[in-house]
């Protein structure tokens, strides 16, 4: 498996790990982010199709993962769940 690969499915593991976390919790605000519902493409599919038709490379989505941390630690209102993570990854990686 390629590097690249490996660490894609690290990161979309982490992800997954805080969405099982953050899918339980009833919010009260949703922003602009949220979708209705979760779209149908895992989040590990999503950033693997990212990285193939894109530019973005290993740091990119390693400083995405930094960056959602500090949003998350600075913006107690951003809650990081399946109906705005896609989204989220896509505006940080562009």
């Amino acid at each position: 498996m390629q590097p690249i690969n490996q660490l894609l499915i690290t990161i979309a593991k982490i992800l997954e790990e805080i969405l099982k976390e953050t899918d339980q919790l009833s919010l009260q605000q949703l922003s602009v982010f949220h979708a209705s519902r979760a779209p149908s493409i895992s989040i590990q599919s999503y950033i693997q199709r990212i990285a193939k038709y894109t530019n973005c490379n290993s740091a990119c989505f390693v400083l995405a993962l930094i960056y959602l941390d500090k949003v998350q630690e600075m913006r107690q209102d951003v809650v990081l769940n399946s109906n705005c993570i896609h989204r989220y990854e896509l505006v940080i990686l562009c």
